[in-house]
């Protein structure tokens, strides 16, 4: 996270399974963050989920103002990642791989963006026999 100018949040109730990543740093706007997740979920990555901050959604007359969000004290978008039972450290570093590659990927989309290039999606690199156990392909 720190490569990329973001941090690992940290909970008060020491939530051991699952983590979260800010990803203010990365993103310039918050409304795409979802993004995001969906290059995750493209290449394997099951049980994360993107939250943008400020997203208001109505329900049956009743507002949400983070809508999505845990809390409401979070400013920036984030990523939280949930770790199953019979996770292995192999499968830790399959994500923390592809963490990676999505953060830097998504940095270039944003900086392209920015400076007013033709946002075209990034093609998928091949993952190749290490994917994470238990995902699905389809």
């Amino acid at each position: 996270a720190s490569k990329y100018g973001e941090r690992v949040l940290t909970t008060s109730r020491g939530n051991t399974i699952s983590f979260g990543v800010t990803l203010g740093s990365v993103c310039s706007d918050p409304s795409e963050a979802t993004s995001f997740g969906s290059m995750l979920f493209r290449r394997g990555v099951s049980g994360a989920r993107v939250v943008a901050p400020g997203q208001a959604k109505s329900c049956a007359g009743l507002k949400f103002a983070s809508y999505g969000a845990s809390t409401s004290n979070y400013t920036v978008p984030y990523a939280t990642f949930a770790c199953a039972i019979g996770v292995l450290p192999t499968d830790l570093e399959v994500l923390a791989k592809r963490l990676d590659q999505c953060l830097g990927e998504f940095v270039k989309m944003q900086t392209k963006k920015l400076s007013g290039a033709d946002l075209c999606s990034t093609p998928v690199a091949d993952e190749g026999p290490d994917s994470i156990r238990g995902a699905t392909s389809g």
